[in-house]
């Protein structure tokens, strides 16, 4: 995943913001198995955890309605 995210995200950063004062969007794909743990695959469940507290980490705060 970094090896193809971090690109990306130094590419957006070099972008102008459009009119809606965003510079681009990455839509994340995860899987339920960074939630509950699956016998058998704890390298696999890790992995999906990471990402999804990675993209936790790095995303604003949502903005309130």
């Amino acid at each position: 995943m970094l090896n193809t995210v971090l690109p990306a995200l130094a590419a957006m950063r070099r972008q102008s913001p459009g009119a809606d004062r965003v510079r681009a969007r990455i839509a994340v794909v995860g899987s339920v198995a960074g939630f509950v743990p699956t016998p058998g695959a704890p390298a696999y469940c890790a992995s999906k955890a990471a990402v999804d507290l990675w993209t936790d980490f790095d995303s604003p705060p949502p903005i309130p309605c």
